[in-house]
């Protein structure tokens, strides 16, 4: 069975077992039938799945899968201040004033902040504009911080009004039923003049190009960087050298990483040599000054491969139909001129 399977097999076991308000999130929802989004190491001992399961846009049960695992592998192994907050109920969509989902969200995330207030950072990510992007927010209740980690607030601007709504209801909450704060941790919103979160929207963090639709990845590339310091803060002060740890994550992995976060996968329909590409300039080389020659671009190699075996398939058909026709055509002017001549 395919490491990456095994959360699956965890739902009903290993949540009782742990609890709702250990913080994890054993939803899987929209997991039938869809792709698991491509994490690289985001838990520790974590086997990312292979290519074929790369998906363009990755759902909200890929990012709860791997949320819940990176949770169960993560702080069964040693105890660390980050947790991660299940985000079933984060969903734009279902957030409406007054709804039963949006009161759920509410106090799912009170009762969570109240059972970890001595934990310093919630990781939580979220849906916006009625779950059509997807954004990564770190919630410190201590100091009334929530910080939106937005890949694509340069070129898109998102409606949070109902997500900040939930939280700062929940943080209320949250006050009124023993939460501790830190010395001038709490902040009074001036427009109700209640406790809530200071949000910050603009959250200095990596960017995606612009049209990309990947945000899910860069939640994901973003879960795993905070693994990996938590790691290196959970390690013995002698040990805990970032100057070395940085000089262990060379160009080369970054570009990899970020390679595969943003690759277009090339089909060469017609050209010199057809077949799939991952490199523009290779599939420049098979279709610069080609007569007739068709390509395309492709977000996954999965659905590259696809197109390029469908194209090959319905080929092949056209050729065979091509000779069944020639050689009827073929055998009426045979019998046409063998009875002329004879």
């Amino acid at each position: 069975m395919p490491r990456w399977f095994i959360p699956a097999y965890f739902k009903k076991t290993q949540a009782s077992k742990l609890g709702d308000a250990q913080g994890i999130p054993f939803f899987i929802d929209n997991l039938s039938g869809s792709s698991l989004a491509p994490v690289f190491g985001v838990a520790p001992h974590y086997t990312p799945p292979p290519k074929t399961f790369t998906c363009f846009l990755a759902p909200t049960g890929s990012i709860t899968l791997v949320s819940y695992y990176t949770h169960h592998t993560f702080h069964l192994g040693f105890p660390t201040d980050v947790y991660f907050a299940r985000i079933y109920y984060m969903r734009d969509s279902q957030l409406q004033d007054g709804s039963s989902t949006r009161t759920k969200a509410v106090r799912y995330l009170e009762s969570f902040m109240l059972m970890n207030k001595e934990k310093n950072t919630i990781l939580l990510p979220v849906f916006p504009d009625n779950d059509k992007y997807c954004t990564l927010v770190i919630l410190c209740p201590k100091w009334s911080l929530a910080q939106y980690f937005d890949s694509s607030n340069t070129t898109t601007k998102k409606d949070y009004r109902r997500i900040r709504g939930v939280l700062d209801e929940a943080i209320l909450g949250y006050s009124k039923n023993g939460g501790t704060f830190d010395k001038k941790g709490e902040f009074v919103r001036p427009d109700t003049k209640k406790l809530g979160f200071k949000h910050v929207i603009d959250f200095p963090c990596i960017k995606q190009p612009a049209g990309s639709i990947k945000e899910a990845f860069y939640v994901l590339h973003h879960l795993k960087g905070f693994v990996e310091d938590a790691e290196m803060m959970s390690l013995p002060p002698s040990k805990r050298d970032p100057i070395k740890m940085s000089g262990e994550i060379n160009d080369d992995d970054l570009r990899e990483d970020f390679h595969r976060i943003q690759m277009t996968y090339y089909v060469v329909f017609e050209g010199r040599v057809p077949g799939v590409y991952e490199e523009w300039e290779d599939c420049k080389k098979q279709v610069h000054k080609f007569s007739g020659n068709c390509y395309k671009g492709y977000p996954t190699r999965h659905e590259a491969v696809a197109k390029w075996r469908n194209y090959q398939s319905n080929k092949s058909k056209m050729k065979m139909k091509t000779f069944v026709v020639l050689s009827v055509l073929l055998t009426i002017v045979a019998a046409v001129l063998y009875f002329i001549l004879v």
